[in-house]
């Protein structure tokens, strides 16, 4: 359910979502319960400044001048507009959030996760829907201003309490000032990783990796036009040239004859109305009626933006989508099945070597195994991160069949992106969706 709330005062701002999709002062009480403190007046006043100064930018953050501005003092410059496409890494490890311009970091911030209770899931997820006023239909309503979901299920980044720890219900939140930056320099469709550990996009290249579509020379326009012209028996034309040629008069004489035949005398009495009319129904049985084949359906515009590729080895299937709508799937052949590949993101950047071909950046998720220690206070668990597989060799072992390959090309554009996993089309993957490839789940 979606309400409209009235703008909160920076003090009160800080507040919004204080248990990662609940609480607030406009539907709470000033003191309230969050994560085994109570805040009250004054102390909630300090909190939220507290939290406002965990943000950072490289465009500015609260200590921006241009949030500052004084009167009479020249505005500041807005930020650039990115080239794109850009790509939110998440690190649940450092309570850190760093955007970046194709491979370039622009903006990056302090954020707060889920508690060990209500933790955060961690994979490749992109933004689903925005919006500047949200109320959370989980948390009774409660605000979440900047609210960018990335799943069905409850998950988003937005405003909230940011105090250096992880403090959501499985949320990100992000001071009140980055909130804003962000929303206003992203779009619905722009890729979110989240990970325990660090990772950034960088340059990587591979011959299996798609092709743009040799460009078409444009059909010459008579050559449609005469298309739709009537088809004229073969030689038809020659052939009555021919016999002139052959038959042409030598003499006037000839001319005039051939112009006005002799008479000629038939011993056959003319055919009568009634003979003619009783002959048709024979002559038209040699001619039956043809009726003319159905026009079929015209395809269904694709939506606009660029397609996702997900090649999935537990489904041993590729499939595509474009808009947030599936376009289709086939089989591929994966080479050593029983073995993982591990989970790559492949995002196509711009064209070179004259539209023949992609710039590609690539991101590969971090694994992790979980090692125990016992201690005399008893068995302690921890993370620990292991390098993740090679992206190249797992390109490798993959083969697409050619006319897969063909349709995938004429679709690829700046943007497009391919996601290898071990997986297949996960839960969170549906309508109004992009591929959702989780790595860590957690039910909600």
């Amino acid at each position: 359910m979606l309400a409209v709330v009235g703008a909160a005062s920076p003090a009160q701002a800080q507040f919004f979502n204080y248990y990662g999709g609940s609480g607030g002062p406009a539907f709470y009480p000033r003191s309230y319960f969050d994560g085994g403190y109570t805040l009250h007046g004054h102390s909630a006043r300090k909190a939220a400044r507290r939290a406002a100064s965990h943000s950072t930018s490289r465009h500015g953050g609260p200590s921006d001048p241009g949030a500052r501005q004084k009167p009479g003092k020249e505005a500041a410059k807005p930020d650039p507009i990115p080239q794109g496409p850009l790509t939110l890494v998440v690190s649940i490890a450092n309570q850190h959030v760093t955007v970046f311009d194709r491979d370039t970091p622009i903006m990056e911030s302090s954020v707060s996760t889920g508690i060990p209770g209500h933790p955060t899931p961690t994979g490749i997820f992109s933004v689903i829907e925005k919006q500047r006023y949200h109320a959370s239909n989980i948390y009774s309503g409660a605000p979440m201003p900047y609210m960018q979901r990335i799943t069905w299920s409850g998950i988003a980044l937005h405003q909230g309490v940011v105090p250096g720890h992880p403090a959501s219900h499985g949320c990100i939140r992000l001071p009140e000032a980055f909130a804003s930056r962000l929303f206003r320099t992203t779009k619905v469709g722009v890729r979110v990783l989240v990970t325990n550990h660090p990772v950034e996009p960088t340059e990587f290249s591979h011959p299996r990796l798609f092709t743009p579509a040799p460009a078409v020379a444009a059909a010459d326009p008579r050559d449609a036009f005469a298309s739709t012209l009537p088809a004229t028996p073969t030689g038809t034309k020659v052939a009555a040239t021919d016999e002139k040629a052959t038959a042409a008069p030598t003499n006037a004489g000839d001319r005039i004859s051939d112009a006005f035949p002799a008479p000629t005398t038939s011993t056959t009495p003319p055919t009568t109305t009634a003979d003619a009319k009783s002959s048709m129904p024979v002559i038209m049985a040699q001619f039956p009626a043809v009726q003319a084949p159905a026009t079929a359906a015209p395809e269904k515009p694709l939506p606009p933006g660029p397609i996702s590729v997900f090649i999935s080895r537990k489904e041993g299937k590729i499939f595509v989508r474009k808009g947030f709508q599936p376009v289709f799937d086939a089989p591929v052949t994966i080479d050593r099945p029983d073995q993982a590949l591990g989970t790559h993101l492949f995002t196509a950047v711009s064209q070179k070597d004259d539209g023949s071909a992609m710039r590609w950046l690539e991101v590969s998720m971090p694994q992790e195994r979980r090692v125990t220690e016992r201690t005399r206070r008893g068995v302690h668990e921890t993370l620990e991160a292991i390098p993740p597989l090679n992206p190249s060799e797992a390109l490798d072992r993959i083969t697409i069949p050619a006319e897969t390959m063909a349709r995938i090309s004429e679709m690829l554009t700046p943007g497009a992106s391919l996601i290898i996993s071990d997986q297949g089309l996960g839960p969170e993957t549906g309508r109004g969706t992009d591929f959702i490839v989780l790595t860590k789940y957690y039910v909600r």
